[in-house]
């Protein structure tokens, strides 16, 4: 069985229940139809040229009872395949919704976000309203074609094969005109990612956009998007535009021929005027069903297509879940080590890894890190600084050496107690919607507001909170677009902060403070670390003087390693670093310790 339809019948199995009532009560429908064109006959049949009314009620009692059955069955048909595929697209979307939050980084970091947006929006509404809209039909049309078909054999079956003769040449036709539209409407799907593409390019970067000027080149470059897509649509519908004058001739030759070979067989007295009539209204339910039958199959295509792009995501593995608990393996491991000194908490050995095989990004990285430590990673960009904290946080997997949290390597333990041992606090302040409490409260919910607001004091991040119209209920606007930088970043260090994760890491954490939050958040950093363990990667060298071990990255290698005094005595990219910082930020050190002028 295809992939895609095996895909389709997994997710309409949960809901079989409704599909086979849309089913019933759809054959219900299309038996109706056919009966109402029967009792007309027979009502014409039996009143015309006769004085006999009393066979006129019945028939029309008859056809009465057949309409409102009909418009009852027609509800309950479109009630329930609203219901079904209603039901369909919000479980798309949320097992799309899983597997996106849910697979590795690398997959999704491998695709635009606008694209794997088409995927949850455009893919999955195109199926939801092919089954609303279309379902019916694949059964309705099958029920009234065989039905109608059988019963004028019987009234005359060299009228409707005669009636029949333009059919083969237009469904030809027909077929040949439609067999481009598969590939076609897939392109059109494709295009419509593009343009969700765009838009969140665009949205996400208006102030850069408009910082540069650049309003007139997005401009053109949507509207080459737009030209696109309209190219494409206008393609699909003119091919779709040269189907109907194929669809019209078929439909009124064929009334054309059968109303005049009808007419004159009634005249001559081979057919009654009831069969003329019956004939007349049930090869419509002949000739529908296969001027439908090329955009059934259009659609069919293009819903295989939509589910197979679903398919492509969700058969994507997830990350790992197997492993121990940390929470048991610190545990054993307090209980060993209950005599010795500070527990070792995080330890790397010989770590390599490269996002393209034999290029490496890190190479033989190692290092130990206790409670109570400070770890400063420091070096020029591009060095995999920020790659060594995604293969800590588990978001990477190294391929060469060992990672270990408690003397245990990472891969023995599950990823989600490992991130939950951890505090980042990343380049990108990222601020969920919500409350100030609320967002805060994501490190922590079980946390009360006065540990929020001991927290935020920590962070240096209370004061301006406090200030805020209203306080910690303050409503966060889109990715924080209502707070600064420096302000963000204060309330990521809060969060941080906030959840007494075992290991805290900070990458670039006062890069958007000035010279007072700076030394406020070292000193925080020396309260806290007491009980923690705590990775800095910084490019101001003020944030780490302090730091009880420095390790120096270059090109992915550990070329140097020491405390901030020891690596200022000797050659290397440290001083250089450092020597850099004095001449352009007016840094001085006296007796040992940093002292700036100027605030980065």
């Amino acid at each position: 069985m295809n992939v895609s339809l095996s895909t389709l019948i997994r997710f309409l199995k949960p809901y079989q229940g409704w599909i086979w009532v849309s089913v019933v009560f759809s054959l219900i429908v299309g038996l109706i139809d056919i009966s109402l064109a029967i009792l007309s006959q027979h009502l014409l049949d039996g009143v015309v040229g006769s004085e006999e009314t009393a066979k006129v009620m019945p028939l029309l009692y008859a056809i009465l009872a057949a309409i409102t059955l009909g418009v009852i069955c027609k509800y309950i048909v479109k009630y329930t395949s609203v219901h079904f595929s209603a039901n369909v697209l919000q479980n798309m979307r949320a097992q799309l919704f899983r597997k996106f939050v849910g697979i590795p980084v690398s997959y999704v970091e491998e695709r635009h976000s606008g694209e794997l947006g088409s995927r949850i929006n455009n893919d999955a509404t195109a199926i939801e309203q092919v089954l609303e809209n279309k379902f019916y039909e694949y059964i309705y049309n099958p029920i009234v074609f065989v039905c109608a078909f059988v019963y004028l054999v019987q009234i005359n079956w060299q009228l409707l094969l005669f009636s029949m003769v333009l059919i083969p040449t237009s469904t030809f036709l027909i077929g040949r005109l439609a067999k481009p539209l598969d590939r076609m409407a897939a392109e059109v799907q494709l295009q419509y990612g593009e343009i969700n593409t765009s838009v969140q390019d665009t949205v996400g970067g208006v102030p850069v956009l408009k910082a540069y000027n650049l309003e007139p080149e997005f401009r053109r470059k949507f509207s080459g998007v737009l030209k696109q897509l309209f190219g494409r649509m206008l393609r699909v519908e003119k091919r779709k535009a040269w189907m109907e004058p194929v669809n019209t001739i078929q439909m009124w030759g064929t009334y054309f021929l059968c109303t005049i070979l009808s007419a004159y067989l009634s005249a001559a007295g081979y057919i009654s005027v009831g069969e003329l009539l019956v004939f007349l209204v049930l090869i419509n339910q002949i000739i529908h069903p296969i001027n439908a039958l090329p955009g059934l199959i259009s659609n069919y295509k293009l819903t295989l297509g939509a589910v197979g792009r679903i398919e492509e995501v969700l058969s994507q593995e997830d990350e790992r879940s197997d492993g121990t608990r940390l929470e048991e393996l610190r545990k054993t491991t307090a209980n060993r080590d209950s005599h010795a000194g500070p527990e070792c908490i995080l330890e790397m050995r010989g770590v390599s890894f490269g996002y393209i095989p034999d290029q490496p990004v890190l190479n033989k990285i190692g290092f130990t890190l206790q409670t109570g430590q400070m770890l400063a990673i420091v070096g020029p960009s591009g060095s995999g600084k920020s790659t060594l904290i995604q293969l800590i946080c588990g978001i990477q997997q190294h391929q060469e050496g060992d990672i270990r949290f408690y003397g245990q390597l990472a891969q023995d333990i599950t990823l989600r107690d490992i991130r939950a041992s951890i505090a980042l606090v990343s380049q990108d302040s990222f601020l969920f919607p919500g409350t100030v409490a609320d967002n805060l409260r994501i490190a922590n919910p079980q946390a009360s507001i006065e540990q929020i607001m001991e927290a935020a004091r920590a962070a240096h991040a209370h004061e301006f909170i406090d200030k805020l119209p209203h306080g910690y209920d303050t409503i966060i606007e889109e990715r924080g677009a209502n707070f600064s930088g420096g302000q963000k970043q204060r309330l990521a260090i809060t969060r941080a902060i906030l959840k007494q994760a075992p290991i805290l890491i900070l990458d670039e954490p006062t890069s958007a403070l000035d010279k007072h939050s700076e030394e406020r958040i070292q000193q925080a950093l020396e309260r806290i670390k007491k009980d923690r363990a705590v990775i800095v990667i910084a490019h101001r060298l003020s944030t780490i003087v302090s730091a009880d071990h420095i390790m120096v990255l270059d090109r992915g290698v550990v070329t140097q390693e020491g405390t901030h005094q020891e690596l200022l005595q000797s050659e290397g990219l440290y001083r250089e670093l450092f020597r850099h910082q004095q001449s352009d930020q007016h840094v001085s050190v006296q007796g040992g310790g940093l002292y700036e002028h100027k605030s980065f």
